[in-house]
């Protein structure tokens, strides 16, 4: 099986992004399963430009995308995007746009996975996850969005998941949670692991 996973580049007034620090400290195979990993910019046209190319050309299986969530105490497994952006700053491109992101499309998209049993045996590991209801309005969102848009209408076997990751100690924000690059990388791998065995299992049944 092959899965891809992204991150996102800085953004704000950030120098370093954790998202794609996690996707690029995981291991590069988890199970026999080749783990891609891809650089997202954070700019709301191209992300969704950008993934859509990455998934024609691998055809993954899975497709997690990883995203920054500054103030979270925990890696959290989102469960649903919706359809509209908000930005609060600009994209790295200077666009600040807000309204449906798809006029067309359905309110919202639910990832095609169970997400609280998900989250419920990483708990059981002891690893500081737990599941979300908001994605947010900025570009994680978009992305989630329409991720979960190319795979219902064209990978309909492929499994969509976002997450997202806190700040890490080195980023200085003392006045809020953080978790260290390590721990982000060992739960997203476990939580990589219990994925690649559930599609295993699913496609021996």
């Amino acid at each position: 099986m092959k899965i891809l996973v992204t991150g996102f580049d800085p953004f704000g007034p950030d120098k370093v992004n954790p998202s794609w620090q996690t996707a690029a400290a995981l291991p590069d195979k988890i199970f026999g399963s080749q783990i891609i990993k891809k650089m997202l910019p954070t700019v709301f046209a191209e992300a969704k430009d950008q993934l859509e190319a990455d998934i024609h050309e691998i055809q993954p299986d899975l497709v997690l995308c990883l995203g920054l969530a500054g103030g979270r105490s925990k890696i959290t497994l989102e469960k649903v995007a919706i359809n509209y952006v908000d930005a609060r700053i600009p994209d790295n491109s200077g666009a600040q746009p807000i309204g449906a992101l798809d006029p067309l499309g359905p309110d919202a998209y639910f990832e095609n996975y169970e997400v609280k049993e998900l989250v419920d045996r990483l708990q059981q590991q002891h690893l500081p996850v737990a599941m979300s209801l908001s994605a947010g309005s900025y570009v994680c969102n978009a992305t989630s969005y329409f991720l979960l848009n190319i795979l219902h209408h064209q990978y309909p076997k492929a499994v969509g998941a976002f997450i997202h990751i806190p700040y890490t100690p080195e980023m200085g924000y003392v006045d809020q949670p953080s978790l260290p690059l390590a721990v982000d990388a060992q739960t997203i791998t476990a939580y990589l692991t219990e994925m690649i065995q559930d599609l295993k299992e699913e496609k021996h049944d």
